[in-house]
């Protein structure tokens, strides 16, 4: 229960920091907001305005693209993982008929890559492979 207890105390100081720093932000605009004239405040409203469409358009823009890019990896994924079933059940059909017909099956070897073992020698530490 120890280490629950020092967690929460942890998660309710960095919201109580998170708050002073928000605090402090707001402060910071509006002291800097009320030092500036109407015009400026005018500006600086009608930029705001403004910018918020244009960050709707480039937020939308980007997640289409996401989006699609996302949608494209998993249908390649999915058409390889269908090529390999629908590869290894033509094999099993083949074998299949060729033990129904009684003949000999040869199954050639395939080229295994070698295993190497990597370890690390804890007197020198230098990476042994085995």
């Amino acid at each position: 229960m120890g280490k629950n207890v020092g967690t929460i105390e942890r998660l309710i100081g960095a919201v109580i920091v998170g708050l002073f720093l928000l605090a402090g932000a707001i402060w910071l605009a509006w002291r800097g907001l009320s030092a500036l004239s109407v015009t400026v405040l005018k500006a600086t409203v009608l930029l705001l305005a403004a910018g918020v469409p244009t960050a709707w358009w480039i937020g939308w823009r980007l997640g289409n693209r996401e989006s699609t890019a996302t949608l494209h990896g998993v249908d390649e994924v999915a058409t390889r993982v269908l090529n390999t079933a629908e590869h290894v059940a033509s094999l099993r059909v083949g074998a299949h008929r060729a033990v129904k017909q009684g003949g000999n099956i040869f199954i050639a070897p395939l080229a295994l890559p070698p295993v190497i073992h990597r370890s690390l020698d804890a007197g020198t530490d230098d990476i042994v492979d085995l």
